[in-house]
C-alpha cells in the first residue's frame, strides 16, 4: 500500500486523487465485482484558522443535479494578493466507514506541493474545470478579489481516481506563502462499494 502511494505521488495522479477529495459525485462506475458510491459530505474552512486566512473557500454549496451527480458551488475570498511562491501540504486520512475516530489513519501526512502555480494553469487535467469556472481569471500570482465558482458536476474522470475502499476519507490542505499560513480547507467524502445484486455495502 505504501509503496502504490509513493508511486502515485511521483506523476500527476496523487494530484487528482487530491482534487477527487475535493470533488466527486454518486456516480456508479465498474469495479470488478462492485460498483463505487462517492458522496461529498463536507468542504470548509479548518475550523481553527480558516476564516482568517488570506484566502477563504465560503459559501459552499453541495447538491444534487442531473442523474443524481453531485455539484458543487462556492466562492474563493482572496484577501490580499499572493505571490508565486506559494505551495501547498495536504493529509489524507482514511477512516472506518462508521466514522469511528478510533479507526483512522493516515494515508498521506504532511506531503508538500511546491508547485501551485503549475497546479492552477493545468489544463485538460481533472480539477481544470474547476478554476475555468471562476467567475474572473484565477492565475499566478494570485490577485486580490471574490471569485465566484459556478456549478461544477462531477464527472466520471473525477471518479476513476477516487479509492476504491468502503471507509470516510478526510483531508487537510494547508497553503503558505513563505512561513505564512494563507490557506487551510478540510474535506471529507465517504466511498461505498456496493454489489450489484444486493445493493449492500461490502466491508472492508
Amino acid at each position: 500500500m505504501a509503496e502504490l502511494w509513493k508511486s502515485a505521488m511521483r506523476n500527476r495522479s496523487w494530484v487528482r486523487l487530491v482534487f477527487t477529495l475535493l470533488m466527486c459525485s454518486t456516480l456508479a462506475q465498474p469495479n470488478d465485482i462492485a460498483t463505487k458510491s462517492v458522496t461529498i459530505r463536507k468542504i470548509a474552512p479548518c475550523p481553527s484558522t480558516g476564516r482568517k486566512l488570506a484566502i477563504v473557500v465560503d459559501d459552499v454549496i453541495i447538491a444534487r443535479s442531473r442523474g443524481n451527480a453531485q455539484s458543487v458551488r462556492a466562492t474563493l475570498d482572496v484577501k490580499e494578493d499572493i505571490k508565486n511562491q506559494s505551495y501547498m501540504i495536504g493529509d489524507i486520512i482514511k477512516c472506518d466507514v462508521n466514522g469511528n475516530p478510533d479507526h483512522c489513519e493516515y494515508v498521506i501526512k504532511n506531503y508538500n506541493m511546491t508547485n501551485v502555480c503549475e497546479f492552477i494553469t493545468a489544463k485538460d487535467e481533472v480539477w481544470s474545470v474547476a478554476f475555468e469556472s471562476l467567475d474572473q481569471p484565477f492565475n499566478c500570482p494570485i490577485k486580490k478579489g471574490f471569485y465566484q465558482m459556478k456549478e461544477v458536476l462531477v464527472s466520471k474522470e473525477m471518479l476513476e481516481f477516487a479509492p476504491s475502499s468502503n471507509a470516510i476519507w478526510k483531508a487537510q490542505y494547508r497553503g503558505y506563502e513563505g512561513n505564512v499560513n494563507i490557506f487551510c480547507v478540510d474535506l471529507e467524502m465517504l466511498v461505498k462499494m456496493v454489489h450489484p445484486r444486493t445493493g449492500r455495502g461490502r466491508r472492508q
